[in-house]
């Protein structure tokens, strides 16, 4: 959660991968998911 690291030092990473295989490959589907945010320093 980022509000679990929020103004932390720290690099935290998170990724999701959802796929979905299925008989025919031409109909399948894969999705990749990830964030990075860069610290803002003031």
């Amino acid at each position: 959660m980022p509000l679990d690291v929020a103004n932390q030092d720290m690099i935290y990473v998170g990724a999701s991968v959802v796929t979905f295989l299925i008989e025919d490959p031409s109909r399948s589907l894969t999705f990749w998911c990830c964030g990075d945010q860069i610290r803002k320093v003031r």
